[in-house]
């Protein structure tokens, strides 16, 4: 909601029981029809309870993935890194779609107290500038793995210079500080509150991951028409092989990003547009929009930790050290023995 959080005067708020307000154009808007506000109680603890398990959920799923990544066997690979910088930026985007959100459904619903609905305002606008640079983080560290991915498929021989630990340091640190640049006009509507100018980073930064998902696909769209074979002259079949289903897996992850965050997005900028705000219902958003980030933040882990052969080493090493498999590999010892019991036996 940054686009609505300048601050509100007690001379707006005087005898405003229909909380009307004017925006930085003069245009006049009814917040709470707008919204979707002056709702029982009932359905706001719903959305209160389901953000808060999706939040923990997200923040649970991506910390355990990092933990996992670590117990994979081996030195850590660039890879690795890249795949621990992902579950960050997913972990706190999802803490960052929940701090966006929750204060501005609670506070107008429930409050009226104008110091508060002021801080509470600010914190969601915040909150949201914080979703778009994780959002951004996230998208950016797939487009790495997408040309880490095109450059181990095409030009294997020059993988290894490339793609050191070194480099792919850099690349995560340019990544954020892009990031940073991308999401920072975002705070234009809490510094320099009613200025129209602010607007148009509405519609810059959802295009920028646009962009990035473009990009993907036309990498994957060289990878498909046969690259992929002309590595095989250079590694093994087997090695080909499994570029491409990771490079598979990047589209995956940036397909569900996008997907996830076009509904979100164009709600958004629809909301900027009050002379439509009596025709938008704000039923399917505060109802399914509203949670597709931790969806996409959710999903992330779950696909590439399926998808990912040293991932899933990562986490049957962590279940070994915290001795969850034992019994397992007790049975499997006893199978064994029993196989070869029997083979010694002749029965």
């Amino acid at each position: 909601m940054a686009e609505l959080t300048y601050e509100i005067s007690s001379n707006e708020l005087a005898n405003n029981t229909d909380w009307k307000y004017t925006d930085g154009n003069g245009t006049e808007f009814n917040l709470d029809s707008f919204l979707g506000l002056n709702e029982d109680k009932a359905p706001v603890i719903v959305f209160v309870v389901i953000s808060t398990v999706l939040c923990l959920l997200s923040a649970g799923a991506n910390l355990l993935s990092m933990i996992a990544i670590q117990h994979i066997p081996g030195n850590s690979t660039p890879i690795h890194m890249l795949y621990i910088n992902l579950a960050v930026a997913d972990m706190m985007g999802a803490v960052a779609t929940f701090v966006s959100q929750i204060g501005t459904r609670i506070s107008f619903n429930w409050v009226r107290d104008i110091p508060t609905l002021n801080v509470l305002g600010h914190t969601d606008a915040v909150g949201f500038v914080l979703l778009v640079f994780f959002y951004c983080g996230s998208a950016f560290t797939l487009l790495i793995f997408s040309i880490l991915r095109y450059v181990a498929i095409a030009y294997p021989l020059k993988y290894s210079a490339i793609f050191t630990k070194k480099n792919i340091f850099v690349f995560v640190t340019i990544c954020w500080i892009v990031s940073a640049v991308i999401s920072a006009p975002g705070l234009c509507g809490i510094i320099f509150k009613r200025n129209p100018h602010c607007k148009p980073w509405n519609y810059v930064w959802p295009c920028i991951i646009g962009g990035v998902f473009i990009a993907v696909v036309a990498l994957y769209a060289r990878v498909s028409r046969g690259l992929w074979s002309r590595s095989n002259s250079a590694v093994s079949e087997h090695q080909a092989d499994d570029n491409y289903k990771a490079f598979v897996t990047t589209l995956i992850l940036t397909s569900t990003l996008l997907i996830s965050m076009l509904p979100f997005v164009i709600f958004k900028i629809l909301r900027l547009h009050a002379e439509q705000t009596d025709k938008i219902t704000p039923f399917v958003f505060n109802n399914f929009i509203c949670y597709l980030p931790y969806i996409n933040f959710l999903s992330d882990p779950l696909v590439y930790g399926a998808r990912t052969r040293d991932v899933r080493e990562g986490y049957k090493h962590l279940l070994q050290s915290m001795g969850l498999n034992k019994e397992y590999d007790r049975r499997l010892q006893d199978g064994i023995s029993a196989a070869k019991q029997t083979e010694d036996t002749g029965v």
